[in-house]
């Protein structure tokens, strides 16, 4: 988890934070 701020992709490895 790259701390996924959006809460809809908890498992992807979003690029919010």
């Amino acid at each position: 988890h790259n701390f996924p701020l959006d809460l809809a992709a908890t498992e992807a490895p979003s690029t919010n934070g």
